[in-house]
């Protein structure tokens, strides 16, 4: 647990087969990571879980091996981000991660960076044109759609209706 709030380290697989959950898979790590997104892409034939999110003062991502069921740490995002939303782009070799909430100051931010597989480095893309947070993201025709969400100044919010595409 964290600060007494109990905290799960797992990964749980849905088989719509069964329609029933399982977790074939060892847990994350003893770090804790809250608040974070994921990803499923293939990397020299091998199919794996990537997870990029915040944990208190540090931003962490991992990516799990659905062959060998092994964790492995990989390099950081550039900002801490709470709430942010990713997605395979459309050239199957990286992965977009944007928007959230700074961990420190409770601001929504707007700047997008993207992971390469091969590399496991990131690198900033463009911003968005608004700050979001608690968003969601999803790949349609090729392009990077950003839904929703929320605009906060770190003591109050507005909800965003709006969607943008990359």
């Amino acid at each position: 647990g964290t600060n007494g709030i109990p905290t799960s380290h797992t990964v749980e697989v849905y088989s719509n087969l069964t329609g029933s959950w399982s977790s074939p898979y060892p847990n994350i790590s003893t770090e804790t990571m809250w608040s974070f997104t994921a990803c499923y892409a293939k990397v020299n034939a091998e199919p794996r879980i990537y997870f990029c999110g915040t944990s208190f003062a540090e931003t962490l991502c991992h990516y799990l091996s659905l062959t060998t069921k092994i964790w492995t740490k990989i390099a950081s995002m550039s900002i801490f981000r709470l709430a942010s939303a990713g997605v395979l782009l459309p050239d199957g070799k990286t992965f977009a991660i944007c928007g959230g909430f700074n961990e420190y100051s409770g601001l929504t931010v707007s700047s997008c960076e993207k992971m390469d597989f091969a590399t496991l480095n990131f690198t900033n893309l463009a911003d968005m044109l608004k700050p979001r947070g608690y968003h969601a993201s999803v790949l349609f025709n090729g392009k990077a759609i950003v839904i929703g969400g929320i605009i906060s100044n770190g003591t109050s919010s507005v909800y965003l209706f709006s969607c943008e595409e990359y």
